[in-house]
């Protein structure tokens, strides 16, 4: 779940289901599905400097489970192209 970026053509198609830290995930994959080509760009993060991450929540596990289990589900629903 690093930085995306998509065409808005295709954004706008899309129908998100997920919130929180799932929705990424989500985004991607029917991004995917409704495009051909994609372009991986790699990027230098740098790391925070003070505070925790608040991503290792367990509200955040049980959002991520559930896009998980939507994504599945979309998988097989959705005929190959």
């Amino acid at each position: 779940n690093g930085l995306q970026i998509h065409p808005a053509a295709v954004l706008k198609r899309l129908q998100i289901q997920s919130s929180g830290f799932g929705f990424q995930a989500e985004v991607l994959a029917k991004s995917l599905n409704l495009t051909d080509t994609f372009i991986e760009v790699p990027m230098d993060l740098t790391e925070r400097q003070q505070g925790d991450s608040k991503a290792f929540r367990l509200k955040n596990a049980i959002d991520v489970m559930q896009t998980l289990k939507l994504l599945c589900t979309l998988k097989w629903s959705i005929p190959d192209r």
